[in-house]
């Protein structure tokens, strides 16, 4: 508990930023780099400041997963204009309080980067303090980080990849530099984070999560970024980019990831005995969040001052509850129906928000093969297996696709992931929305990002 306090005091001195300039990440109150970057122990404790920061509700904590990113792809239906989210659900990009969320992702990602570009400047000429090979593995959770905030950054204020990869994006931040320096393109922003990506998988080779058999081991490194979430992320990645050369490397990727063994499925008796909604054991990647309780209450309970619900018939219709979906756990134990609403109970009773999911591995597997319509069925099958769902037989190319779009909607809910599924495809439509997709996917800069020039 010490411990703990002494980082959180670390991360209030470093997050002493500038109201008036959004642009100015670095903290304006250090503590002497010199000693803190002399110890393992103090290497540790600054990354470890990081995960809080990104764990926070103004990032994966709440924004970025469970409520304002899932507004944007019509997770929940948001009907009362006095609701927060309401001028969210409609992409009104120039309201107050639209802008506030979104200048806080932008302002609160780039901080923490450059807290890593931070420890990434005082990390190669302090090798030596680091004991077991640790080095390696450390510097290559760093990088990682840094291209995962990236490519969310990308994917959220980028233009849609897959036909404007040349135009201005965001910045991509490789040095602890005191102001966000300008926009490059959205290729050039790919570059980069499959670059540092790539040069992580090759540093984590003695990651404990390829080795240890030790569940305690496991569920450490799961928290963390590990050796098999970069893996996932560049496979992830690498879709996003989606060139014929990307997706057979993701297909490679997200294979390599399967066939590790190193995760299993949740089964009923994790769900029910072990309250396990958010499906721990197929997590390649999460957060521990001890703010989520608090945002649960925020949002998913009767009478919360931001509820967010659903309408039964579309939960009801998202699911295929006429057919097989009737005894699909994601129906069954992550939504309550109140009678008049559906709330989501998938986060009830959890400290952890899963970032990237064993189940991504298997929709980029069946995307990448969909070619070959009888091995993508096989791999939508596992899934569909261990989620209580009778299996699918006898589809085409095009079929394919549409279970995927379909499990994406069912999967991901709170998780933030499905909007920028649609962005990746261009998706003409969003389910839920009259909205032209040009309007929803095109996500404005802070004010001052565009005032500066940047």
């Amino acid at each position: 508990m010490k411990s703990f306090k002494i980082i959180v005091a670390v991360f209030v001195i470093f997050n002493l930023l500038s109201c008036k300039k959004w642009l100015d990440v670095r903290p304006k109150s250090e503590i002497d780099e010199r000693v803190l970057f002399s110890t393992q122990d103090g290497f540790d404790q600054a990354l470890t400041g990081v995960y809080i920061k990104m764990a926070a509700p103004q990032l994966y904590g709440d924004n970025l997963t469970l409520s304002f990113i899932d507004v944007l792809s019509q997770n929940y239906q948001v009907t009362s204009t006095s609701n927060i989210y309401y001028p969210a659900s409609q992409y009104d990009y120039t309201n107050q309080s639209v802008r506030s969320t979104l200048d806080i992702v932008w302002g609160q990602m780039y901080n923490a980067i450059w807290h890593l570009n931070n420890i990434l400047a005082n990390l190669d000429g302090n090798k030596a303090i680091f004991n077991n090979g640790r080095f390696n593995l450390y510097k290559g959770e760093v990088l990682a980080l840094r291209a995962y905030m990236h490519f969310d950054l990308l994917r959220l204020f980028g233009p849609v990849y897959s036909i404007d990869s040349a135009k201005l994006a965001i910045p991509y931040l490789k040095l602890p530099l005191a102001r966000i320096s300008s926009r490059i393109s959205a290729s050039s922003v790919m570059n980069s984070i499959i670059s540092d990506l790539r040069e992580a998988d090759a540093l984590m080779g003695s990651d404990p999560i390829l080795s240890s058999s030790a569940l305690t081991t496991i569920r450490e490194r799961q928290n963390k970024m590990n050796a098999l979430a970069v893996k996932g992320t560049l496979a992830r990645v690498l879709m996003y980019r989606g060139s014929t050369e990307d997706k057979a490397s993701a297909l490679l990727l997200s294979q390599s990831v399967i066939n590790s063994n190193v995760l299993r499925f949740v089964s009923n008796n994790d769900i029910i005995n072990g309250r396990d909604k958010t499906f721990n054991t197929e997590h390649l990647f999460s957060m521990k969040s001890q703010q989520l309780p608090d945002q649960v209450n925020i949002h998913f309970i009767p009478g919360a001052p931001q509820l967010l619900t659903n309408d039964i018939n579309v939960i009801r219709q998202t699911f295929e509850v006429s057919s097989s979906g009737s005894v699909d756990y994601r129906y069954t134990y992550l939504w309550e129906n109140t009678g008049t609403v559906f709330l989501n109970r998938k986060y009830t009773n959890e400290l952890y928000v899963p970032l990237l999911r064993l189940s991504e591995m298997y929709y980029i597997a069946a995307e990448c093969e969909s070619s070959n319509p009888s091995v993508a069925t096989n791999y939508l099958n596992v899934i569909r297996a261990n989620r209580a769902v009778t299996p699918l037989s006898s589809l085409n190319t095009t079929q394919v696709l549409s279970e995927i779009f379909k499990e994406y909607k069912k999967e991901f809910i709170g998780e933030g992931q499905l909007l920028y599924y649609y962005k990746r495809l261009n998706r003409p439509s969003i389910d839920g929305t009259s909205k032209n997709t040009t309007e929803v996917y095109n996500i404005p800069l802070p004010a001052n990002e565009i005032e500066f020039g940047n």
